[in-house]
């Protein structure tokens, strides 16, 4: 496998993988107008803006097609210090989900934020989504008590729940 910086020119790939990753990851815990209105044309847009940006984003290339990306960077938490980082978002296309690649992506990121001087990460889950969460206590995180925000999604209003983790 391959993992590198994604490129503008990714920012299809990167929408049909989170597009693809949402629908299936989300079902059940997110509304299915909500989870059937997301575009990855509307999605391709945003992401290619935010790659010409310079947002951080890796790409992990699995047989010359993108498997999966990862973005993080610090803190956008507001009880957040300088040496908080935090995992923004971890997608993988469901036909790699159980190969690893969430967990080389996310191995690859940490030790980054390691050597970029930050000492904690954390990261917001949707409550009910068991996967994602057994991939993350897998890697050492672990929930934050009362640590939870609400968040839109289409008409309704889901849970986040926020780990966390030394470096």
């Amino acid at each position: 496998m391959l993992l590198r910086p994604a490129r503008a020119t990714d920012a299809r790939r990167i929408a049909e993988i989170h597009v693809r990753a949402w629908q299936s990851g989300y079902a059940g815990l997110m509304p299915v107008d909500y989870l059937a209105s997301l575009s990855v044309t509307q999605s391709e847009e945003r992401w290619r803006k935010s790659l010409e940006a310079g947002t951080a984003v890796t790409l992990c290339e699995r047989d010359g097609v993108g498997a999966g990306w990862i973005s993080v960077g610090a803190s956008r938490d507001s009880d957040a210090g300088v040496h908080v980082a935090e995992l923004r978002a971890l997608n993988v296309c469901p036909d790699h989900w159980g190969h690893g690649v969430g967990r080389l992506l996310c191995s690859d990121a940490l030790r980054s934020l390691s050597e970029a001087s930050f000492r904690e990460i954390t990261l917001w889950v949707v409550e009910g989504n068991a996967r994602a969460i057994r991939c993350y206590e897998s890697l050492g995180f672990a929930l934050e008590p009362g640590a939870v925000q609400r968040e839109p999604a289409g008409d309704a209003v889901t849970t986040e729940l926020r780990y966390r983790r030394r470096l």
